[in-house]
């Protein structure tokens, strides 16, 4: 078990490494190709994904470090963005084009679909295979369909070089600040994860009809017995604070009321939060207060569905 465990660790580090270039048509390394003969031809072949040509997923964000986890076992996954108004996909890349592929894109604007940015840069789209209305619910269809007869997706978004297109929120997920201004949570979501993908198991932005931002953080943990988030710091979120000389044992309790360790990580908090601060859009978007919570959120404390 030890020695499988040592060689799978090898082979995602070197998948890390290399996956994506080799998607977009680098030509592997020899420790890629034993890497892929040892360990990622046999996990999908385990899993019945041997002869899958194309991975692709929907419906709902990713993080990035779960698809760059897929991605370095030899599995790209190719973003495919739609709705049921649309009956079905609008963007998203062909087999043939995925050494194309951009992390974090949905894809190309498919041939025939017409996608333009409305109002807060909401999402709006035409084509034929855009739906009609809803059935028999003429007042609900008027209110998802502007005056050029654009549906009104309800994602922001944008779209980049080459007819990518970008999901950055949704319109129902917009913070509406106490001074009127519109912020998306989402993109600054993520600018936070790049910094703290091993550490923070949520990064939650709030600051609705509130004066300004604030962060909510919770450390990853181990699950109790029954499956919810225990005091007992995970190894990666451990590893991360070793990296970064905290001193900790392995309780998200200690860590917080050691002073010295909790000062180191409120240094490296709020350096991450100056550098996305400084790129901020406007001063609306800036965060100004963060907290790191006690424990994870979970299901039985009624802060997840």
């Amino acid at each position: 078990n030890i020695l499988a465990k040592l060689i799978f660790e090898w082979a995602h580090k070197t998948g890390s490494k290399e996956s994506v270039e080799v998607i977009k048509g680098k030509h592997p390394s020899i420790k890629y190709k034993i890497a892929k003969k040892l360990i990622f031809d046999k996990i999908k072949e385990s899993i019945g994904f041997d002869m899958v040509r194309m991975f692709s997923f929907g419906a709902a964000p990713i993080k990035k470090s779960t698809r760059l986890f897929f991605e370095s076992i030899g599995i790209p996954l190719n973003n495919l963005y739609g709705l049921s108004e649309t009956t079905g996909m609008l963007s998203g890349l062909k087999q043939s084009e995925m050494s194309e592929m951009i992390i974090h894109s949905c894809g190309r604007i498919f041939e025939g679909c017409e996608v333009i940015m409305g109002e807060e840069n909401e999402i709006l789209f035409k084509g034929r295979t855009c739906f009609m209305g809803y059935l028999n619910k003429p007042a609900d269809t008027i209110t998802v369909f502007n005056n050029d007869r654009f549906f009104k997706t309800g994602d922001i978004g944008k779209i980049g070089e080459d007819n990518h297109l970008y999901i950055t929120g949704r319109i129902k997920e917009l913070i509406v600040t106490a001074g009127g201004e519109n912020v998306a949570p989402y993109p600054i979501e993520q600018k936070l994860y790049e910094f703290f993908k091993d550490l923070f198991s949520n990064i939650i932005v709030i600051g609705d009809k509130r004066p300004f931002l604030s962060v909510l953080f919770t450390i990853k943990t181990n699950t109790d017995p029954t499956k919810d988030p225990s005091d007992e710091i995970a190894k990666e979120a451990q590893q991360f604070l070793i990296n970064k000389n905290i001193n900790v044992n392995d309780k998200v309790s200690s860590l917080l009321k050691h002073k010295s360790s909790f000062e180191k990580l409120a240094i490296a908090i709020d350096d991450a939060i100056s550098v996305i601060n400084s790129k901020a859009v406007s001063n609306a978007s800036k965060i100004k207060k963060w907290i790191i919570l006690s424990r994870d959120l979970s299901i039985k404390n009624d802060e997840l569905t």
